[in-house]
């Protein structure tokens, strides 16, 4: 339990746990100034349960972390700083996602000086583990009238939004877990249950579309994806998280030239974008675009230098232009960022002897 060791009151909603989960929280109890235990009958909304928890809670600051989730070590300084203001009364923290899936987008590897810092069965497990990030808003003000909203992907900020509220990213990571499960395929297909009710209830909620596309496209249901980008697209053009998922739909289907539209609309939005840029440079390189492909990638990769994407991409367009020397150096960097890649290791044999260098 990451957190008992830093808070002054830990409260845990169960709904439903056939597992040791009781008995492991209670051992907790005695590390802490006031602990709650709360079972609650789940009613398949994230957003409920959230809320219900929070109602139940004495002191001003609300942090929320899952049973597999975990807080880093270094957190506690920065969440100080932050209770400590009467500015900003929601904060989004850095929600660190394992895989072992090396495929997933942007997905890095796990490296030594990190494992170190989680607990000890990620620490003993034998595989590669890699990981991908993104915000989640998991530290507010109780009384500011801030709440949860969405049976599923529930979130902070319409109602920070709604209240005319402030908000902050904070650099505080939470390790999550779940991916790393078992049964994860039965989870997303759960959730896509959920994501079409919303859909259902809320066909105007450009949020519901955008979760079932994600959804959908964590089942690798790429059909079903694409066609529900193509309704969402024409529906709400004024949605960047639209153009966001729908152009990864896009890319998964092979439509490069509805890719390359979507992501320039979305940067019409976030000018500069890295993660949309470098998967520009991908839909560009299949319609046969070198030149473009290489100019963008030297503005992505002045920013994020060790982008996986657009090395491969360099490295494709600079073997078939015969430039060993600039092939083998994007090749090399590849290498080094997933050194198990079939493609890379592919190119780099096929490359002459003197620039098979990694």
């Amino acid at each position: 339990m990451s957190v008992a060791p830093f808070v002054d009151e830990l409260i845990l909603c169960d709904s439903g746990s056939t597992d040791r989960t009781k008995e492991i929280a209670f051992s907790f109890q005695k590390n802490v100034p006031h602990f709650q235990w709360l079972d609650r009958e789940w009613n398949d909304n994230f957003a409920d349960a959230r809320n219900f928890a929070a109602s139940k809670a004495r002191y001003n600051w609300i942090l929320f972390v899952d049973g597999d989730e975990w807080l880093d070590s270094s957190a506690f300084t920065n969440i100080q700083r932050a209770i400590g203001q009467d500015k900003t009364l929601c904060f989004s923290l850095t929600q660190r996602n394992y895989t072992l899936n090396q495929e997933t987008e942007m997905a890095r590897e796990l490296t030594t000086e990190v494992v170190e810092e989680l607990p000890l069965p990620i620490r003993n497990r034998s595989e590669k583990i890699f990981f991908i990030e993104n915000w989640m808003e998991r530290l507010y003000r109780r009384d500011s009238g801030i709440a949860y909203e969405g049976p599923i992907h529930e979130s902070l900020l319409p109602s920070v939004s709604r209240l005319g509220l402030s908000h902050e990213r904070l650099p505080v990571i939470l390790h999550h877990f779940g991916r790393l499960k078992k049964d994860i395929g039965d989870k997303y297909f759960y959730y896509l249950e959920l994501t079409r009710k919303k859909l259902k209830e809320q066909p105007e909620n450009p949020a519901a579309w955008v979760e079932i596309c994600m959804t959908l496209l964590e089942l690798k249901e790429f059909d079903s994806a694409f066609d529900f980008a193509v309704r969402a697209t024409a529906k709400f053009r004024d949605q960047p998280e639209i153009f966001k998922v729908s152009f990864q739909a896009a890319l998964r289907k092979d439509q490069w030239q509805i890719a390359e539209n979507w992501i320039r609309h979305y940067l019409s939005f976030y000018p500069g974008d890295a993660y949309s840029m470098s998967q520009l440079t991908t839909a560009l390189l299949y319609q046969g675009k070198f030149r473009d492909v290489i100019s963008i990638s030297q503005e992505v990769l002045k920013a994020d230098p060790e982008n996986f994407v657009v090395h491969v991409n360099c490295a494709t367009i600079f073997f078939e232009m015969k430039d060993w020397k600039s092939a083998s150096r994007h090749i090399s960097t590849g290498l080094r960022l997933r050194p198990k890649d079939k493609f890379l290791n592919d190119a780099l044999s096929k490359l002459p002897t003197e620039f098979q260098i990694r």
